[in-house]
């Protein structure tokens, strides 16, 4: 059996659904076969991060609206409105990739302006509520992996890692944990390429550790 111990970014992006990989994440977790594991801080990491993703995805999403607003639309729009709206989305806004889903699959040919800028608002002001309905959700798909000790000499191999981000040296501890307290295959995902397989990371994390591979999820850029 392959036992996955997931980075704290995809409980991030199976959370919020506006989040860029939340599809991937949501497929990845939902239709997974194997044994999914967190760490148990995994509460405390998702309430401290919760509130300022929430007000970042919603500032993009009523930037969105706001452009609308400004926009010489008539009160109805129809289809070729709708495709000038889609136009308007910032190609670095984050909830781009949600938005054009959301236009495609729940907008519709014709909607009132009015109307469309009030369902945008209400998304916005959803975010967090949303995100914390679907954290019960994701609670039911994995298991919280206690760590059984603290591993100085992983960690000393992981300097470069704790010297750039604690938080992700620690990932990979539980991970190795994880692998060294199980049997059969063990796995971290991430929807992080630069913190844990770019630049010579997945090397030193995969020599130091007891982890078997390392697994992008999300259109990442995997170098």
């Amino acid at each position: 059996m392959v036992s996955v111990f997931l980075d704290n970014g995809l409980v991030i992006a199976y959370c919020f659904t506006i989040h860029e990989f939340h599809p991937e994440c949501d497929e990845y977790i939902e239709d997974s076969d194997s044994d999914l594991y967190i760490t148990q801080e995994i509460d405390t990491i998702f309430n401290k991060k919760k509130s300022d993703i929430s007000r970042e995805l919603s500032t993009d999403i009523l930037e969105h609206q706001a452009d609308i607003k400004r926009g010489n639309f008539p009160d109805q729009l129809g289809p070729t409105d709708l495709k000038d709206c889609q136009k308007m989305i910032h190609s670095k806004n984050d909830a781009r990739r949600f938005l054009l889903n959301w236009y495609s699959e729940e907008v519709g040919s014709f909607v009132r302006k009015h109307e469309l800028t009030e369902r945008l608002r209400d998304l916005a002001n959803d975010i967090e509520s949303r995100a914390e309905k679907r954290k019960s959700d994701f609670d039911d798909y994995v298991g919280i992996w206690a760590r059984s000790e603290d591993y100085p000499d992983v960690q000393d191999a992981l300097k470069q890692i704790k010297e750039s981000k604690e938080e992700d040296m620690w990932v990979c501890i539980d991970a190795h944990d994880l692998a060294v307290n199980t049997d059969g295959e063990t796995v971290l995902a991430t929807t992080d390429a630069n913190d844990f397989i770019n630049n010579g990371r997945r090397d030193l994390i995969l020599d130091s550790t007891a982890i078997d591979e390392i697994e992008p999820v999300g259109k990442l850029s995997v170098k």
